[in-house]
């Protein structure tokens, strides 16, 4: 069943550059991107309602089969 629950939550909020880093057509990492020995290191962020351990998880399942690392302390998947 999909209910609607309504919630007391105060909005998230963000500063100038963490909004305009969300808008795809705004995307300024590029411009912050860092070159390591002629590798240029690559950052994809994004938002869920679900718990960060349960993402985790599921990237995990679906990225160590492909030889990826999945640090899950900071977060990060490396290869």
């Amino acid at each position: 069943e999909n209910l609607v629950r309504e919630t007391k939550e105060k909005p998230v909020s963000m500063n100038a550059f963490e909004l305009i880093s969300r808008s795809q057509s705004f995307n300024l990492d590029n411009m912050f991107e860092m070159e390591q020995k002629g590798v240029v290191k690559r950052e994809t962020h994004f938002a869920s309602q679900r718990p960060a351990n349960e993402i985790m998880s599921k990237i995990e399942e679906a990225a160590k089969p492909l030889g990826f690392n999945v640090h899950k302390r900071d977060y990060k998947v490396t290869n």
